[in-house]
């Protein structure tokens, strides 16, 4: 668990794809300030079926860029 948290922290985001519960993919980023604080965090899950294998790189880098 430690290192899981240390990687989102790096990474800036999480997904966890139906590990929670079948058919939901939740998707999370860090909201930062102007001078890079985390100030806040953002949820987004939708069905597990609209989502992709193809498309998760996009959703990973739009996370990214949200944050």
């Amino acid at each position: 668990m430690k290192k899981t948290i240390a990687r989102v922290r790096r990474q800036g985001w999480a997904i966890v794809d139906q590990e929670l519960e079948g058919g939901l993919f939740p998707l999370s980023t860090q909201i930062h300030d102007r001078h890079g604080r985390v100030i806040a965090a953002m949820n987004i899950s939708g069905n597990a079926q609209l989502y992709s294998a193809e498309h998760r790189p996009k959703k990973e880098r739009s996370s990214s860029t949200i944050g």
